[in-house]
């Protein structure tokens, strides 16, 4: 099985939210197998958007290697 946990602040969470663009908010999405090893993480910046020519963009990491260590795997921009 796999896992996700989002992190994410509150008060920013629910303040962009009240003005209609929560989906802009800072966010990074943790994934985990069945033994709560991190296998994954999707992070994202706060960003204001494709409207002021700011695409937004995810950083893609993954566990590798014997260390363990998170390595970019991808990138995901998103254009408006």
């Amino acid at each position: 099985a796999l896992y996700a946990k989002e992190e994410s602040a509150f008060l920013e969470r629910m303040l962009l939210t009240a003005c209609g663009c929560g989906n802009l908010r800072s966010i990074k999405l943790h994934f985990y197998d069945g033994e709560s090893n991190e296998l994954m993480r999707i992070e994202r910046p706060f960003r204001l958007g494709g409207c002021l020519c700011c695409p937004l963009v995810s950083e893609v990491l993954s566990r590798r290697g014997e260390a363990g260590e998170l390595v970019r795997i991808g990138r995901v921009r998103e254009n408006f």
